[in-house]
């Protein structure tokens, strides 16, 4: 192929038919109580399972003009070739029971503070290949962990100004990060992190209508990594 391509022939090509699906089956249960008229706490138990399969053909192609072989192939070597992947069904399942917790204070209708946290996220298979990987076996990734804990205050300092800002610290266990390997990015868990931070967001509307009063709604409370 390197000589062919020295000297102005035609390259090649990888082709990836991939099957991957996802089962995913989720109980969770979020309690509220109200402890006065400025106070609330909210709490929440979730149990997610995650099944994965992948299945497909990954293999190589040269020249690059040969047409898709018809039926593919259905025979993986330790050099790749032609297929990279064994084509047969290759299934993980992932599950979590995590907890999320909430605690809204509203100091005056104009201004709230909060504290919340939560956690998790699923594992899977990486998908793109561009050579053969270990026994021809696809490469699976772990679930990420992650705890974050969150704590803000939302003001609204006039009629049409709102303003949001929170402090956040999130612990990682299998963090999930992007590597390439030569052209292919291919997902891995790259161990324990750790992410602190600030951030600040300003909303302003425009016309005749104010910006009203602090939402108890969704924007309040932070779930961490949802599935």
């Amino acid at each position: 192929m390197i000589a062919s391509l020295l000297g102005g022939g035609p390259g090649t090509r990888d082709l990836q038919r991939v099957n991957l699906r996802t089962a995913s089956y989720a109980v969770f249960s979020e309690w509220t109580v109200d402890a006065g008229e400025s106070l609330s706490v909210s709490a929440g138990l979730r149990y997610t399972e995650d099944k994965k399969t992948f299945e497909g053909a990954v293999l190589n192609l040269f020249p690059a003009t040969r047409p898709d072989p018809e039926p593919l192939p259905t025979r993986a070597t330790r050099a790749g070739g032609p297929l990279f992947i064994a084509r047969r069904a290759f299934a993980n399942t992932y599950s979590a029971l995590t907890g999320s917790a909430s605690v809204l204070y509203r100091l005056t209708p104009m201004l709230s503070t909060y504290l919340s946290y939560g956690s998790f996220k699923s594992g899977g298979f990486n998908t793109r290949y561009n050579a053969a990987t270990a026994d021809n076996l696809p490469a699976p990734f772990d679930k990420e962990q992650v705890a974050t804990w969150k704590i803000g205050v939302k003001a609204d300092l006039a009629d049409k100004l709102r303003v949001n800002a929170a402090a956040f610290a999130s612990r990682y266990e299998n963090m999930q990060l992007i590597f390439r390997q030569g052209v292919v990015p291919l997902l891995f868990n790259a161990g324990s992190a750790s992410i602190d931070g600030v951030e600040v967001e300003f909303t302003y509307r425009h016309g005749q209508h104010g910006a009203g009063g602090p939402e108890r709604g969704g924007d309040l409370y932070h779930r961490g990594h949802d599935p």
